[in-house]
């Protein structure tokens, strides 16, 4: 028997590993969910490149599983939303059809054009406008690469768009692209909320080789009938364009206010604030991204968050990654003295050293599989102290942090993390909040509610956690010893990059 629900809402998260999507209703109960990974087997197609086929197909079947598993009146559905992962990159032709992969943020190929800007007048003045530091993750960087290394591609391409922005166009049969994900490209302005000037000269492109910029609350129309039937929705659903995974993650969990901070941690990593006003850092260490009119997002991104466990596992033969944390439990605090430096896939902040290798100092005959686990989990923490305490040098008033992501399923993980960063933890009852979030736009779209603030009573969380005092104070003479190891080894990351191309 079908629920009695008088209707409900579908957000999809189109993210960097697998397409997640819920089913909620009018109270944001979540009544279905469902993950659906994308193919590849291999660390470049997995992480660095990707098929457009492959994530469709992965964002149509989540939406049919979580429906299905909603049990609900297919007809009843109000709105969807989507929500996808920043820094995308493509370039498409005048049908459509892709070009190139899709490349994801963790790809480095433009790093020697990102390194043109990184120390540059012009690279502060572009930080200025876009709220971007200089690195190649930016589809700014990208297009350069793509213009002086694949000039016949670069010139055939009608449109450069992100992963989000292809699905959505095949699904409405236009493009468009909401403030979030045109922040998160360096090609748009945060203070004039359009496409920047600038950056389009730099690059050498006029604005019609990029989607329109709406907001997130715009209303489109679900036109293509097949993918709808397919789905199991009416023709001409609500189609409310919705924002990037970073947004939604921090919406999804219930951080609406500047105290607030959500840290995420799935593929990569990141802490953020929703902030009334842009923010920018004169050393560049933090990133700002608009939202919506009178609305930006303020924070900083590791490149390496759950990625390097998934490498840890290959690397010892595990395919359970609570096995892994089980492991690291089973490790004491400080690894018996062993640090992992966890730049595997280069930096982003604080320091944006997209050259920077990963190291494990410290080890010995002595040290297990264990300590190794337990290094790499207190690695990823150390990156986000490092963005800590960059952003709360600009917004003092954080005092809370909200977690998200998948690593969240362990409680050894949100124990470390408490105790790394010094601040209370608060875990939504909904982990993976970046799909919920995509829903409240689809709520939001659709005048269910007018602010987000409407809505905050409806966010549960599970626990709140806060730090131990005794072990706050060992982890912060650790991580001396952690940003020592960082400023030793930080000038020769550079000569290693070029090591590994010499034949």
């Amino acid at each position: 028997m079908k629920r009695n629900r008088k209707g409900w809402f579908l957000g999809i998260d189109i993210g960097t590993g697998s397409c997640k999507t819920v089913v909620a209703d009018e109270n944001f109960t979540i009544l279905g969910f469902s993950t659906a990974h994308y193919g590849g087997e291999d660390s470049r197609t997995k992480w660095l490149e990707q098929n457009l086929v492959d994530i469709f197909s992965a964002t149509v079947k989540a939406s049919i599983q979580a429906i299905e598993m909603a049990n609900v009146e297919k007809r009843k559905c109000i709105a969807v939303s989507l929500g996808g992962a920043l820094h995308t990159f493509l370039a498409i032709d005048g049908k459509g059809n892709p070009l190139i992969p899709a490349i994801t943020w963790a790809d480095t190929r433009a790093g020697t054009q990102a390194k043109r800007y990184r120390l540059s007048e012009e690279g502060l003045e572009l930080y200025k406008r876009t709220g971007c530091p200089p690195h190649p993750m930016y589809p700014l960087y990208k297009l350069l690469w793509l213009k002086e290394n694949e000039l016949d591609i670069f010139r055939r391409a009608d449109k450069f768009i992100s992963v989000k922005e292809y699905v959505f166009s095949r699904l409405v049969g236009e493009y468009a692209v909401d403030y979030s994900l045109a922040s998160g490209s360096s090609l748009f302005n945060v203070i004039t909320l359009d496409w920047d000037e600038l950056a389009l000269e730099l690059v050498g492109i006029p604005r019609s080789k990029l989607s329109n910029v709406c907001k997130p609350t715009e209303i489109f129309y679900f036109s293509n009938k097949e993918i709808a039937d397919k789905i199991g929705i009416p023709h001409h659903t609500l189609l409310i364009l919705g924002s990037s995974d970073a947004v939604n993650s921090s919406l999804g969990a219930g951080a609406f206010n500047p105290y607030q901070a959500t840290c995420m941690v799935g593929t990569s990593g990141a802490l953020r604030v929703l902030y009334d006003e842009p923010i920018l850092d004169v050393k560049m260490r933090t990133w700002c991204y608009a939202i919506e009119p009178g609305k930006w997002l303020i924070g900083g991104a590791i490149n390496n968050g759950g990625i390097i466990l998934e490498w840890l596992k290959e690397i010892l033969g595990i395919n359970s990654t609570d096995y892994l944390l089980s492991l690291a439990e089973n490790s004491n605090i400080g690894a018996k003295g062993l640090i992992c430096l966890p730049f595997f896939a280069g930096e982003r902040s604080p320091n944006w050293n997209f050259n920077a290798k990963a190291s494990l100092v410290g080890l010995t005959l002595e040290h297990t599989r264990e300590d190794i686990a337990r290094s790499f989990v207190e690695s990823i923490a150390f990156r986000l102290k490092s963005v800590q305490n960059a952003l709360i040098e600009l917004i003092p008033e954080v005092k809370e942090i909200r977690v998200s992501g998948g690593l969240t399923h362990s409680t050894l993980w949100i124990e470390i993390l408490a105790n790394v960063l010094g601040k209370e933890i608060l875990v939504p009852q909904w982990k993976d909040t970046s799909a919920p979030g995509a829903s409240l736009w689809a709520m939001k779209g659709a005048n269910h509610f007018e602010k987000f603030t409407d809505i905050v009573s409806h966010i549960r969380t599970e626990k709140n956690l806060l730090p131990d005092p005794k072990k706050n104070q060992i982890y912060e003479q650790i991580f001396k010893l952690y940003e020592k190891l960082y400023a030793r080894l930080s000038p020769i990351f550079d000569e290693l990059h070029a090591y590994q191309f010499i034949s």
